[in-house]
């Protein structure tokens, strides 16, 4: 027998929990929950519990059906309870159940990966699987505030450009990914389980300082949060902008793209300048939207950030001078690193971006810069051509070619 679930069911501050979380939702992925099923991914402990329980009492109101889903990581003895858990809790709140079971350890060693990069893994194979099997809509993840708070610092360790700095996405539409929590403190979602009355379980590995993302949690967080105690506010209003900034890089390296794409005319000058940065936004949509960057929580984000736009080509073989020509340098190097992704992993580095830069502005033509995943780009008259690196003997490793 399933207990009631609707907001009616909850306590006061627990209901008002519920329908902030509702608006978040409608100001960030409107058109997310459009349809059909809404895979939950549960873990047994307190963060996704407690998401289970806001999305079964906002299920009418959002017009989804809640599935619960599972995957054991083979790591700890009592994963089994965990399992059992999150199955009684899905029957609970009347969800259907789907479970799985992925050794993680050997997936480690297998593919040469720490835990936590493996067990990312496994669960981002798991959840397409199961969007797949269900045909569900969308899998709804547990990040906080906390957890973005965490991760913004994590990407500043690692050589984050803006405005990936900002933190994860609360949608990325290319992975079916909702984070319906992300601004949602974790000491509320304490809250609202201890209210409703709610148990949880938890996992001893969270305390390991092993692993960054505990030490930036356990460690460095409360000294911040000691130096400003509305450090967690301060996180919020960063990921805003970010996302602000985003949208409008989004739509300028998008219109750029598609110039690029476009065949130049006959007798146009290959140095003919393109449409200035406030121009093009000018003659923007206002309305225009682009899809986030394909992020993950814990990224490998090292260059300048911005979304890739719906409409780029899937590989950006050449990048003319009519585009270069008319760019601040700020869009010109989310153009080259645009570029470089689209021609396979391996994420390039910010300063090699600003070494293509300035033998592009030198005019150095001929001269290479190499990025990682055996990728290169070629200065030549007319522009900046990418493709995959030369086998050459001349490679200077440092990441120039001369």
């Amino acid at each position: 027998m399933t207990a009631p679930t609707g907001l009616q069911a909850l306590p006061p501050w627990c209901a008002r929990l519920c329908l902030g979380v509702e608006r978040f939702l409608s100001e960030q992925a409107p058109a997310a929950l459009d349809r059909g099923h809404l895979l939950v991914a549960v873990s047994a402990g307190a963060d996704s519990t407690a998401l289970a329980r806001i999305l079964a009492a906002l299920a009418p109101r959002l017009g989804v059906v809640p599935v619960a889903v599972h995957l054991n990581h083979s790591l700890r003895p009592e994963s089994p309870d965990d399992d059992a858990f999150c199955r009684a809790l899905a029957r609970e709140l009347g969800m259907d159940y789907r479970a799985a079971s992925r050794n993680v350890r050997d997936l480690a060693v297998s593919q040469g990966l720490g835990l936590e990069d493996a067990g990312r893994t496994a669960r981002y194979d798991f959840f397409e699987e199961s969007l797949a099997r269900t045909g569900a809509c969308v899998v709804a993840l547990a990040h906080h505030l906390d957890d973005l708070a965490e991760d913004q610092l994590l990407r500043l360790t690692r050589g984050a450009g803006w405005p990936a700095l900002g933190g994860m996405p609360a949608w990325d539409p290319a992975r079916r990914v909702l984070r319906p929590l992300l601004l949602t403190p974790k000491a509320h979602l304490r809250r609202f389980l201890e209210e409703t009355g709610s148990p949880w379980r938890e996992d001893p590995s969270n305390a390991d300082p092993a692993f960054t993302r505990n030490r930036i949690r356990h460690e460095v967080l409360p000294l911040l949060a000691r130096e400003n105690p509305d450090y967690l506010g301060r996180a919020a209003e960063l990921w805003r902008q970010a996302r602000q900034d985003e949208a409008h890089w989004g739509r300028l390296t998008a219109m750029a793209l598609a110039e690029a794409a476009r065949p130049s005319a006959p007798a146009a000058s290959s140095h003919a300048a393109a449409p200035s940065p406030a121009q093009a936004e000018r003659a923007s949509p206002c309305g225009a939207r682009h899809a986030s960057p394909l992020e993950d929580a814990i990224p490998g984000e090292t260059g300048f950030a911005g979304p890739r736009p719906a409409d780029a080509p899937d590989a950006i073989g050449f990048l003319p001078a009519r585009v270069l020509g008319g760019a601040t340098q700020a869009l010109r190097l989310r153009l080259y690193k645009r570029a470089v992704e689209s021609l396979g992993p391996g994420q390039p580095l910010g300063a090699a971006l600003r070494r293509l830069d300035e033998a592009w502005l030198a005019r150095a033509t001929g001269k290479r810069i190499q990025f990682p995943g055996g990728k290169e780009a070629r200065v030549e008259r007319s522009g900046v051509r990418f493709c995959p690196a030369q086998t050459r003997t001349d490679v200077d490793t440092s990441g120039d070619q001369r």
